[in-house]
C-alpha cells in the first residue's frame, strides 16, 4: 500500500502531542548541543520497486541548535558522514533555520556513487536504461528566503559522471562516455539561469538511428508533452466512461412492451 512498517508508530506519536498551541502564542526556545551518531545503521527495505538500500556507517553532528534571540543569526552546521549502499555520502551544512532568510549551505560530496538504482524514483516513468553512471561531486547548493522576494536556489562547484552509459528501454544503446564533467558557476533553476564555466566529454558515442515512422531514437527517450499525455489519459478516461455506461445498460432489465414491440417489428399488418 505504499507504506512502511514505522507508518503507526510515527501516527501514534503524533497523537500523543496533545492540544496544538494557539497561532499567536510565543514559540518554545530551547537550545541543545553536542548531538552526535556514531556508526549508525539503516536499512530500507523497499518492496514496492523491489530493492533494498543501506545506509551503513553512519554519522550524524550537530554542536548545537537554538531558536533563543541571540542565537538566531548564527549558523548551525551540521555534518552527516556515511555510506549508501556502500557508496560514500558526506553532507556538510551551514543554516540558519530560525531566522527569517532561512539562509543554508549544503556541500555535497560523492565519489564513485553509483547513480543505476536510483532510476526507479524519478518522478516520471522513465524511457530509457541506466545499467552504467558514477557520480562524483563537490557542489555547494545555497538555498535563501530573502523577505521581499522570490526564494533563492543556486548550484556550484564541479559535477562528474564516468562510465556512463545509456540505452532506450529495449536495451538497444543510445550513447555511452567514458567521463561527461560539468562545472556549475552560477546555476539558479527557480529563474532558469544555467551558467557553465566547463563542459568536458570523454570519448562520447552516440547510436543515432532513424526510425521506421522518421523519428530519432534519441527522441523516445524523453517523457512525452504534457497536452499528449493529458489527451492520451482523457481518451482513456472517456472509453473507461463508456465502458461502464455500456455495461451499466446491459444489466438493465427489459420490459415486456418493449419486447412485445420489438418482436412486431417488421411484421405486416392483415388487410382489412
Amino acid at each position: 500500500d505504499g507504506r512502511h512498517n514505522w507508518t503507526d508508530v510515527l501516527g501514534r506519536l503524533a497523537a500523543l502531542g496533545g492540544e496544538a498551541p494557539a497561532e499567536d502564542a510565543p514559540p518554545t526556545l530551547f537550545s541543545i548541543g553536542n548531538i552526535r551518531i556514531s556508526d549508525g545503521l539503516v536499512r530500507v527495505d523497499d518492496r514496492v520497486r523491489g530493492i533494498t538500500h543501506e545506509l551503513s556507517e553512519l554519522g550524524v553532528g550537530v554542536p548545537f541548535v537554538s531558536n533563543l534571540p541571540v542565537r538566531v543569526d548564527v549558523f548551525v552546521q551540521p555534518s552527516l558522514s556515511a555510506k549508501l549502499n556502500g557508496d560514500a555520502l558526506l553532507l556538510n551544512a551551514r543554516t540558519k533555520p530560525f531566522a527569517e532568510s532561512q539562509e543554508t549551505i549544503l556541500d555535497v560530496s560523492l565519489k564513485a556513487f553509483d547513480l543505476t538504482p536510483w532510476v526507479a524514483y524519478l518522478p516520471i516513468e522513465p524511457r530509457f536504461r541506466l545499467p552504467s553512471a558514477l557520480l562524483t561531486t563537490n557542489v555547494e547548493l545555497s538555498f535563501s528566503q530573502p523577505a521581499d522576494g522570490a526564494p533563492v536556489l543556486s548550484l556550484r562547484g564541479p559535477l562528474q559522471v564516468d562510465k556512463l552509459v545509456l540505452q532506450d528501454r529495449d536495451g538497444a544503446p543510445v550513447a555511452s562516455a567514458d567521463e561527461v564533467e560539468l562545472e556549475f558557476a552560477d546555476v539558479q533553476p527557480m529563474i532558469g539561469r544555467w551558467h557553465f564555466t566547463r563542459l568536458r566529454l570523454a570519448r562520447p558515442e552516440i547510436d543515432l538511428v532513424r526510425l521506421k515512422d522518421g523519428g530519432l531514437n534519441v527522441l523516445g527517450l524523453m517523457p512525452p508533452p504534457a497536452a499528449e499525455g493529458a489527451k492520451k489519459a482523457k481518451g482513456k478516461a472517456a472509453k473507461a466512461s463508456a465502458d461502464k455506461a455500456a455495461a451499466a445498460l446491459a444489466q438493465q432489465p427489459v420490459e415486456p412492451a418493449v419486447v412485445a414491440a420489438q418482436a412486431g417489428e417488421g411484421a405486416t399488418a392483415p388487410a382489412a
